[in-house]
């Protein structure tokens, strides 16, 4: 039973990390048939128009059962509109980047997926909300800001270079990505975990935006940011 929780919680903590949502829809199976080709027509409602959703696809993997082999080629369809294609290729994406495409949905959504390949190849799709308020993270995701709103502020998660004799980090902010940047705190190399709080007025209203200088020997050895992220959004 323990070993059964514990898988669990990984697979909930993988599909966390790799939508950045949570699942409205799906995963829903699509088998290819033995004369090479399958379609299925989905219904489904959405809680609400107002956030963006990802439409996402796992070619060849469902959950909870495991992997299968791969289609060679798949249409999704919403609404009668062509919104994805897919082959059986990997997928590269970037640090932070969504998988999928992005989608605006109704209320109520008919979806058409078609797919092409051996006989008993399958394809997963998925409908997966985008949160309002997203985590903004560079390239490599060195740095990771998230405004959480007026009652908790703006998080910011940084890479510390553990080994590499920095001394110090300075926190900066700015309304614009230009500056003019106000110096907001220091942070000692010794803090290597979790994340610093900052909390600016107006957060529903203003655009942030923050870098931080890595600190050695008196000198600025590397700079992260500068990041922006937008005023915080209400789900109502």
């Amino acid at each position: 039973m323990k070993a059964v929780l514990n898988l669990l919680t990984l697979i909930i903590l993988f599909l966390s990390f790799s939508h950045g949502g949570d699942f409205v829809f799906g995963p829903v199976k699509v088998e290819v048939g033995p004369d090479g080709k399958g379609e299925k027509t989905f219904e489904f409602e959405v809680p609400s128009t107002r956030p963006t959703y990802v439409v996402d696809v796992d070619n060849g993997y469902m959950l909870y059962e495991g992997r299968g082999e791969l289609v060679k080629k798949g249409e999704i369809y919403i609404k009668g509109r062509l919104v994805m294609t897919f082959d059986d290729k990997p997928r590269a994406t970037k640090p932070g980047e969504k998988s999928g495409v992005d989608v605006k949905l109704r209320k109520k959504n008919v979806m058409l997926v078609r797919v092409w390949g051996p006989p008993g190849s399958f394809a997963s799709v998925s409908i997966v909300e985008v949160p309002l308020n997203p985590n903004v993270c560079n390239e490599d995701c060195s740095l990771d800001i998230a405004n959480e709103g007026p009652n908790i502020g703006v998080s910011i998660s940084w890479e510390r270079f553990e080994g590499e004799g920095i001394e110090y980090f300075i926190f900066y902010r700015s309304e614009n990505k230009e500056g003019p940047w106000e110096r907001i705190f220091d942070v000692g190399s010794k803090y290597k975990f979790g994340y610093i709080l900052d909390h600016p007025p107006d957060l529903d209203k203003k655009t942030y935006c923050y870098k931080i200088e890595a600190i050695k020997g008196g000198k600025v050895v590397k700079v992260l940011g500068p990041l922006c992220v937008p005023p915080y959004r209400y789900s109502w």
